[in-house]
């Protein structure tokens, strides 16, 4: 998933350094606690408005957005 984001960012013209606090903190609170209770996100809010609008933000870029849906889809499913 991080070269993914990586590549994204690169061809997006997008600093990567923009998503390492995001790495690190989520690194940081996986000590702490198990990632069902971590789990952020429109996909657990089941807002999907917003996982739309991500979708067509990644028609660009079909391997991330096949991923971001299988990743939402098992959210949704997950968390119900």
């Amino acid at each position: 998933l991080y070269h993914l984001a990586y590549e994204y960012c690169e061809k997006a013209n997008l600093p990567w350094d923009m998503l390492q606090p995001l790495i690190h903190e989520t690194a940081d609170r996986l000590q702490l606690l198990p990632p069902s209770q971590l789990q952020t996100g429109p996909a657990i809010r089941k807002d999907f408005a917003t996982i739309e609008k991500h979708h067509a933000l990644l028609a660009a870029y079909p391997q991330l957005q096949a991923l971001y849906q299988q990743i939402s889809s098992s959210i949704i499913h997950t968390f119900r």
